[in-house]
């Protein structure tokens, strides 16, 4: 059944600033690194993408793979100490120490070197600027879950995986509030759109009675969308979490709530299926 179809009313819901940018589409990656430069938390593009793993279980994985060499383990805790806000500007002190065996001084500040070698120095500075990443991608996907219309329980869980971002009043989270109130505010709409598509394909899915392998490697775009998109993989993956709760009033609001943005899209002539 056309879901689109069963709309009762087409009054438009959206503002033309909003209309706009559902028309032009940016990719949730493009749109939170966009809110994060108005807001003056970074310049750097930074790629978002839904397949992204929170901090913790990047850090966990480097600790799983650190191998039998003690002194890496150490390397790898030093990096982390001068992390994370200046990994950038120890990268050729680290190569450096690593092959003297000396110490980084880093901010008037110094880590003993553990005359490890500049492979292994080099190493644990790749693991530190890898964690270095997941934090920042953390406080924009934090950021972007804020502003998504999803179930609550399955937001509280994700800002659980990430409860390091957004402590402070100057985390990048907290930044990128003021830009999403005002200049970026009509953005939202589009970031709820690539949520809502993840939400559909997972109705389908549910409906499908397969498992989600089956379901992905039957829809190829679904499972790309699904990697690359943020709000596309969290609009998924909330759907499917509403559907596991105890009765059905979880997932029948989620069902309600969507179908009301989709009526939305269809008197603005977005198609909110569109990958």
């Amino acid at each position: 059944m056309d879901r689109i179809n069963s709309c009762s009313q087409r009054e438009r819901h959206f503002s033309p600033e909003e209309e706009k940018e559902l028309e032009r589409d940016m990719s949730t990656s493009q749109i939170l690194n966009k809110v994060r430069k108005d807001a003056s938390a970074g310049s750097e593009y930074v790629e978002v993408r839904g397949d992204d793993k929170p901090w913790r279980t990047v850090k966990n994985d480097q600790k799983m793979h650190v191998g039998v060499l003690g002194g890496l383990s150490l390397g790898h805790t030093a990096i982390e100490a001068i992390h994370i806000a200046e990994i950038h500007a120890v990268e050729s002190a680290v190569v450096a120490a690593g092959a003297a065996g000396g110490a980084v001084a880093v901010g008037g500040g110094a880590v003993a070197g553990f005359a490890l070698g500049v492979a292994e120095w080099h190493h644990a500075y790749l693991n530190g600027k890898e964690q270095h990443a997941a934090l920042v991608k953390d406080e924009m996907r934090v950021a972007m879950l804020t502003h998504l219309d999803l179930p609550q329980g399955y937001k509280t869980e994700q800002f659980k995986e990430r409860d390091q971002a957004g402590r402070t009043s100057d985390s990048t989270v907290q930044k990128m509030a003021t830009p999403f109130a005002t200049t970026d505010k009509s953005l939202i709409a589009t970031l709820q759109l690539h949520a809502d598509r993840g939400m559909n394909a997972a109705r389908d899915f549910l409906a499908s009675g397969w498992s989600k392998d089956q379901f992905m490697n039957a829809h190829p775009d679904v499972a790309k969308a699904y990697a690359r998109d943020a709000a596309f993989h969290d609009g998924f993956d909330a759907l499917v979490w509403a559907k596991k709760q105890k009765g059905p009033e979880v997932y029948d609001q989620a069902i309600k709530k969507l179908e009301e943005r989709d009526c939305w899209y269809a008197a603005s002539n977005i198609t909110p299926q569109r990958m």
